[in-house]
Parts: C-alpha cells; structure tokens; sequence
C-alpha cells in the first residue's frame, strides 16, 4: 500500500494501486486532488481547486464598502 499526504489538511492517503491521473477525494476534509505521480506517491489540487474558493456571494467587479 502507498502512502502520501493531503496538500490541504495533511492527512495521511492510502492507496492499493494508485492511477496517474486519477481524481480522488480526501477522507478527512473532502478536497478534491489529482495524483501526479505514482512512483512516489504524489497528489496535488486539481486544476479547477481555485473555482471551488470563489466567493460567489459577492460580485466580484464591485467595491467593497468596507
């Protein structure tokens, strides 16, 4: 079994045969990440990570009126 950690949360991940490529989903805080590398072990966020964050709230082309 091949072992690695969450980017986001630092949880351990465990694996029987990892893919490159593959799309999996961290158990402890439910991010969404990409394995990169199989030998070692790697994972990392997702090319959309980012669209997961927008606020969408607020509209982005406005001022705040802080």
């Amino acid at each position: 079994m091949t072992k690695t950690r969450c980017p986001n949360c630092d949880s351990v991940i465990k694996l029987e045969k990892p893919r490159e490529g593959a799309i999996i989903v961290c158990s402890s805080c439910a991010v969404e990440l990409e394995i990169v590398s199989t030998d070692p072990f790697i994972v990392d966020f997702t090319d959309d990570w980012q669209d997961d964050w927008q606020d969408t709230d607020y509209p982005q082309d406005q001022e705040d009126e802080w």
